[in-house]
């Protein structure tokens, strides 16, 4: 086809790092978003489109629609789909299930350019266009394979390009290296880590951070909240021996367990963040079953009354189902068959019936007991002085104390005048006693010789 297909829509100029021209279209019968790229003739504009639409077909690669030629330049018709990207999200950190995804899905599409012999080169967060909800593009790989085949400077190209590519260079591609297999699977690792939550590189001048990484002075590291065995496979991917890094295809294999892992595996994230526990852990509500005999069951004495009141009626092999919350512990790392605990959402997520694992269950019925009474304990109440000082108000007649009825105080009351009265007699007694009685006579003494 000679024209571009009247369906896409020119809609506005990108930035092109490159030559030629890069626009933004949009598809008129779906509304996607597309990008045409546009590559002079004579800078080997028919090559370079060729061999974008010879780039394997890959979910995280975009698609190319339509190739041709217009006048004295190639075009290339690709999607660009709405989204963000991952360089606009670094600083913050991102969810530990969506990283290990971004890892499963940019290394398995890694690993297919790898397989046709093409090297990225140039890979960096700003490589990568994020679609919600959880979908990476490497969507510039078309335009860098572009770029390489009709760009007369490509180092001056790679140069303009250098601060975005800087943090995330392999060493020897800092000191001056070709690019390399080895080379893309340290920056897929870097970015993987920095998605995660690993500091970037810092100094000055974009040189200075070249420096930082040629000289072995900073090195990546990936965060220990990265489970195993994922963080070790981080690890050698940014090993600075590029003979110690797995190829693309190891690391596609040993993330791809991300997406089964946790499709299998029910989730309650929000709720866990929002009372405080641990996101990283895996959390679910199950109902185990409890077998209670009927013989095992004691009578209940109803406390008012005290009569005995009947036991719940429950088939001897019956089983009763106790609601019960369970947290799982983490099971340790396998290497043949990884597993990754479910963490929690950034975006809220309502907990649904498909969220729990539940077993048939069977209410018991709740026998409801009525309230043991108290007394005030200023009804005449002895109590210990402990109590008394802690500011007892009330206390159940189940502990044992001294209680005396109301319809006790008023004999208690005429008992205690009784007694204060015979207590006053008494005491007048003995003072009219004492001041009748004649006063004792002095005691001479002999006077002693001197």
């Amino acid at each position: 086809m000679d024209e571009l297909d009247p369906r896409i829509r020119i809609r506005a100029p990108l930035r092109c790092d490159g030559i030629g021209r890069l626009d933004c279209a949009e598809d008129a019968e779906s509304g996607g978003r597309m990008a045409v790229r546009w590559l002079p003739l004579d800078a080997n504009g028919e090559a370079a489109v060729q061999a974008c639409a010879a780039l394997p077909s890959h979910p995280t690669l975009p698609v190319i629609r339509q190739t041709g030629q217009v006048a004295g330049a190639a075009f290339m018709a690709m999607e660009f789909p709405e989204g963000q990207l991952l360089s606009t999200m670094v600083g913050e950190r991102l969810d530990m299930e969506l990283v290990l995804r971004l890892g499963a899905q940019l290394s398995d599409a890694l690993a297919a350019v790898h397989a046709q012999g093409l090297v990225h080169g140039e890979l960096s967060a700003d490589s990568v266009l994020m679609v919600a909800p959880d979908r990476a593009y490497l969507w510039d790989m078309p335009l860098v394979v572009a770029n390489r085949l009709t760009c007369r400077r490509g180092e001056s190209r790679l140069m303009m390009n250098l601060p975005k590519l800087a943090a995330y260079l392999a060493p020897e591609r800092a000191c001056g290296g070709d690019a390399t297999l080895a080379g893309d699977v340290y920056s897929l690792g870097a970015l993987l880590c920095v998605a995660a939550g690993a500091p970037l590189p810092s100094a000055p001048t974009t040189l200075g951070v070249v420096n930082l990484v040629a000289t072995g002075v900073w090195e990546c590291r990936a965060p220990s909240t990265i489970p195993d065995p994922w963080r070790s496979m981080l690890l050698r991917m940014v090993s600075s021996d590029q003979r110690q890094r797995p190829a693309a295809r190891d690391v596609a294999e040993a993330f791809r367990a991300v997406v089964t892992t946790v499709n299998a595996r029910p989730t309650v994230p929000e709720p866990l963040r929002r009372a405080g526990l641990d996101p990283q852990a895996a959390r679910a509500t199950l109902e185990m079953p409890i077998v209670v005999p009927v013989a095992a069951m004691r009578p209940m004495t109803d406390v008012a009354t005290g009569r005995e009141l009947p036991t719940p009626a429950v088939a001897p092999a019956e089983e009763v189902i106790a609601q019960t919350a369970i947290t799982a512990p983490r099971p340790p790392p396998v290497e043949s068959t990884p597993a990754i605990e479910p963490a929690a959402a950034d975006a809220a997520v309502e907990v649904s019936q498909a969220d729990l694992v539940k077993l048939p269950t069977v209410e018991l019925p709740v026998v409801a007991l009525p309230p043991v009474p108290s007394v005030d304990l200023r009804d005449n109440v002895a109590v210990t002085m402990d109590l008394a000082q802690a500011g007892a108000r009330a206390m159940s007649l189940e502990v044992p104390v001294v209680a005396v009825k109301r319809s006790a105080r008023p004999a208690l009351m005429l008992a205690g005048g009784l007694l204060v009265a015979i207590a006053v007699l008494a005491s007048v007694a003995v003072s009219l006693a004492t001041q009748g009685a004649p006063a004792p006579a002095p005691v001479e003494h002999e006077a002693l010789p001197a």
